[in-house]
């Protein structure tokens, strides 16, 4: 990539596919580096642009990441969708699906182990507000999933989905461990105990599945005695 390419970007559809590029590139580096130590920068250098050739582009490093998790959820939300069963759902087949789906997508959850601690807290108030509708309505079709298969409002939905993701989070830890992890516990004479993601998920989500439905019919069962 060269700086004098950028250049010649000015359309709207260029500008588009000039930031792809560069959503490409610090997906790439992220998978080397810590989020702290990639910069606009660093981008910029691996990109044969000069640093302030990026911002005809963004602002700051946390838009290009917000903008690379929009893409990643993208992703994982789609392949959920088209992979349910098409006739009956139930809670297994469901948790089955999604625990599934998502370990094919570990690298979502990567930018969402980071999410609110250090992107969101380093970004305007308009910005984290358009990421915020552009997450929700990427959301929408599972949640209208949730609603009409297991009785679910759209508040119990969201609220599902984070509790998930936020396990799923906690689950990644155990399965991506660093290579200075792996030496450290080896030094320490500790030992790590693996374990399988989507089973450890699977088993997770049928819980709270179950549970909401089951609290589900509570509700009802009371407002109609």
């Amino acid at each position: 990539m060269h700086e004098q390419i950028f250049k010649r970007a000015k359309s709207t559809q260029n500008k588009k596919i000039r930031f792809q590029q560069i959503m490409d590139q610090t997906d790439q580096l992220f998978h080397t580096y810590s989020y702290h130590d990639i910069t606009l920068t660093l981008i910029a250098k691996t990109l044969g642009l000069a640093r302030g050739g990026l911002y005809k582009y963004t602002a700051t490093k946390e838009e290009i990441f917000l903008a690379i998790y929009l893409q990643k959820q993208a992703g994982f939300l789609e392949d959920i969708m088209k992979s349910l069963p098409e006739q009956t759902v139930t809670v297994t087949s469901f948790s089955n699906c999604f625990s599934d789906t998502l370990f094919k997508h570990l690298d979502f959850l990567k930018y969402h182990q980071i999410l609110n601690a250090i992107i969101e807290t380093n970004v305007s108030v308009e910005r984290l507000a358009e990421f915020k509708l552009a997450s929700n309505r990427q959301q929408r079709p599972l949640f209208a999933f949730w609603q009409a298969h297991f009785k679910l409002s759209h508040e119990e939905a969201f609220d599902l989905y984070l509790t998930i993701l936020y396990h799923a989070v906690y689950l990644y830890d155990r399965v991506a461990y660093s290579d200075k992890y792996r030496q450290a516990m080896q030094l320490a004479g500790l030992h790590i105990n693996e374990i399988d993601f989507s089973e450890k998920l699977n088993a997770f989500i049928e819980l709270h599945l179950r549970k909401q439905n089951k609290n589900t019919a509570h509700t009802i069962q009371s407002a109609h005695p």
